[in-house]
């Protein structure tokens, strides 16, 4: 395979990822801002209350961005 093929191979990888990352995001969103009511959240002895907007939002964040991090190394 050549430098070139490679260099198309990737762009494509890119753009298809990109495309399923903003539908990932968009769906997230959506999800997101249908469920603004608050819930108590229990962690070991903690215990708190919390709009669980931003419960999902920080736990997808969370969830993206360490894929992200662990699959940057394979191409």
């Amino acid at each position: 395979m050549s430098e070139k093929e490679k260099t198309e191979n990737v762009k494509k990888k890119t753009s298809f990822r990109r495309v399923i990352n903003i539908i990932l995001i968009f769906l997230m969103l959506l999800f997101t801002f249908q469920n603004l009511e608050s819930i108590r959240v229990t962690l070991l002895f903690f215990s708190f209350e919390i709009p669980l907007f931003i419960l999902i939002i920080v736990l997808f964040s969370i969830g993206f961005f360490t894929t992200k991090i662990f699959s940057r190394n394979k191409i």
